[in-house]
């Protein structure tokens, strides 16, 4: 309890939220991303008001849902590690990291610092556009466990990708090299692991098993898009007949709620100065 009330009674914190949202330009960008998203939300019930008369269809609204939590994970995946991948290294760069070793706050509480106020407009930002889902779900066809199903694997996935940022952040001493290091592990995840999984077909053996060997479904569970899609299968058919989908989706909050712990103690300990004693360099300075 008392390590939750340094991590948030710290200067770091306050100023870092503080500057955040004071800056004009907050507002205005939240506004324009409300604006978008509701706007094509609206636009495709319309149009499904205009196409099915007096008839419901509960599958074509299904499909919305579906796009509106792929927009939102498609926008995490460009805007995340943008914002995070300079948090130390940027520090680094103006000279001001030392300082900021120096006062009394510790590795751990300057990491977490940068890494909750740094994530706090993207989460406000899937927390504004939540109402959207709700009126998604007026129209029918979902159920309230598809909604919070959604915005947890979206809260998961900014958060694993908050942690990944920072990490290559505090392990890269140059800002450009760690955003490129970033953004290259997240095409990794979200083109690279698809690829993997076509490639696999390609071998006799993996055709034999149909797609039944715990590989693929490994390698499914562990992306965000098919994992999210695994979520609307399970009831409606719609990217598989499997029986996993409550399994895919779980195995990916899980293991990335790990890897994401697993990341930030990593940066924690990169960043503190006592390592290097722990590993004897200190013994070479006279």
């Amino acid at each position: 309890m008392k390590l939750i009330q340094k991590l948030f009674h710290n200067p770091i914190l306050s100023k870092e939220l503080q500057w955040r949202m004071r800056v004009k330009k907050t507002p205005w960008l939240i506004a324009l991303y409300l604006v978008i998203v509701a706007g094509i939300v609206f636009t495709v019930l319309s149009l499904q008001d205009l196409n099915r008369m007096a008839t419901f269809d509960s599958g074509a609204n299904i499909w919305v849902y579906t796009g509106l939590s792929f927009l939102n994970l498609l926008m995490l995946a460009f805007i995340v590690p943008g914002i995070t991948a300079g948090l130390i290294s940027g520090e680094r760069e103006r000279q001001t990291l030392d300082v900021l070793l120096t006062t009394n706050l510790s590795s751990s509480q300057i990491i977490y610092s940068k890494w909750i106020a740094s994530l706090s407009f993207v989460l406000m930002l899937l927390l504004l556009s939540s109402p959207l889902y709700v009126i998604v779900y007026l129209y029918g066809g979902i159920s309230p466990a598809h909604i919070w199903q959604s915005i947890l694997h979206l809260m998961v996935t900014v958060l694993f990708l908050g942690s990944l940022g920072i990490f290559y952040s505090t392990w890269i001493k140059r800002t450009g090299i760690a955003t490129v290091l970033t953004y290259a592990s997240v095409a990794f995840i979200g083109i690279g692991l698809p690829l993997i999984y076509i490639l696999m077909w390609q071998f006799p053996y993996f055709q034999v098993l149909n797609g039944q060997h715990w590989i693929f479904n490994a390698l499914l569970s562990l992306h965000p898009a098919s994992s999210l899609a695994y979520v609307i299968s399970g009831d409606f058919g719609l990217f598989s007949n499997g029986n996993h989908s409550w399994h895919f989706y779980w195995i990916y909050i899980g293991f990335y709620t790990v890897l994401s712990a697993i990341l930030m103690f990593w940066s924690t300990y990169l960043l503190s100065p006592i390592r290097f004693r722990r590993l004897g360099f200190s013994k070479k300075v006279k």
